[in-house]
């Protein structure tokens, strides 16, 4: 009985170690079921045109949890080249700005020692010079305008009203109202003399 089944029939190949093709196909189907424990034993078939034409077997699929992890693997690799790109683009970044600005103190050094250092003094002078006349003209202004004529008793109306009602503030708009014109008016005024 079990005799017959162990002859060799005419058509097959005996698989031994001369054998290598069946030996290497046999690996591959075996590999193909480790792989596939949940399929069995049933091929896919795709439809294609080619394949009535030629017989091939068709590559075995593979399973959607080995494709996730395929998949994840491959983004994790694709996030560590992009986190690696972003560092070694942000040390170029530091070191082209280290360049550039070691540039330009190396210019600024040889300017300033070819007696821009005495041009700089003189606009820094002209400068302060410019601040001291602007806070002179805005004292000034800032003068007559409180002593123009309205100004100092709004202002002492306004105070008064705000010491007679603490935490009632809104019913001294009145005086504060008082208190704003007559500063426009000293400024309008001051203003005019100035212009003439």
């Amino acid at each position: 009985m079990g005799a017959g089944a162990s002859k060799e029939q005419p058509g097959h190949k005996a698989a031994t170690a001369s054998g290598t093709e069946n030996h290497s196909q046999m690996s591959t189907n075996l590999l193909g079921r480790i792989a596939e424990p949940n399929k069995g034993d049933k091929p896919t078939i795709r439809p294609d045109s080619s394949s009535s034409q030629q017989p091939q077997s068709p590559p075995a699929p593979v399973s959607l949890p080995r494709q996730e992890h395929l998949d994840s693997s491959i983004q994790s690799k694709i996030r560590d080249e992009l986190s690696r790109l972003k560092k070694q683009e942000a040390t170029v970044r530091q070191q082209i700005e280290a360049a550039l600005e070691k540039e330009s103190l190396d210019r600024a050094s040889q300017s300033a020692s070819k007696g821009a250092k005495g041009k700089s003094s003189i606009l820094l002078r002209q400068e302060l010079d410019d601040v001291r006349s602007k806070i002179e003209r805005h004292t000034q202004r800032k003068q007559k305008v409180e002593k123009a004529p309205g100004v100092k008793e709004a202002r002492s109306e306004v105070l008064k009203c705000y010491n007679e009602n603490p935490g009632r503030s809104l019913e001294c708009w009145a005086q504060v109202q008082n208190f704003k014109d007559a500063v426009a008016r000293a400024e309008k005024d001051f203003v005019a003399s100035m212009a003439s």
